[in-house]
């Protein structure tokens, strides 16, 4: 939503405030139930353990005492650390940055859709279900120099 207002190194705390400050402008609309609110970096932003130990996170918290709780999410500019956070130099979209960050994306949503409240599946190693194929793309797919793995005619049909 514009230009980093906290910084380039950001706190989980920095992350929850971008997302209050988003709901209580009005500039996203307020619903704990079913929204799932992604702040997405540019390349100079580093946040906790963002190219350490992940690539982006999710997470269900309090934005405000006493309110209730939303799903957050943060994703990194995969250009700052390709070689642990973008799964090929060249891209099918010609933006490694970005195409490493829709991959990051896709995997927090779906972890968010399985375990809003972090209390749901794991296993032995405390790996959450996307993180048991993260980086498996499955069929691959050739444009220009690089490679997809989704087709969106192979999707279905979008009403």
């Amino acid at each position: 939503m514009g230009a980093p207002t906290r910084g380039t190194r950001l706190t989980d705390g920095d992350v929850r405030g971008i997302v209050e400050d988003a709901i209580t402008s009005g500039r996203l609309p307020e619903d704990p139930d079913n929204g799932v609110y992604f702040v997405l970096a540019s390349s100079n932003v580093s946040q906790g353990d963002f190219c350490t130990l992940n690539c982006g996170w999710h997470n269900h918290n309090q934005l405000w005492l006493f309110g209730p709780q939303f799903n957050i999410s943060f994703i990194g500019n995969t250009e700052r650390c390709p070689d642990g956070c973008q799964p090929q130099a060249t891209s099918p979209n010609g933006n490694p940055g970005a195409d490493g960050m829709a991959n990051v994306i896709a995997h927090e949503l779906e972890e968010t859709a399985t375990s809003p409240h972090l209390n749901a599946w794991y296993d032995d190693h405390n790996n959450e279900n996307g993180d048991k194929c993260a980086w498996t793309f499955g069929s691959m797919y050739i444009a220009r120099v690089s490679m997809y793995s989704i087709k969106a005619s192979t999707i279905g049909r979008f009403s």
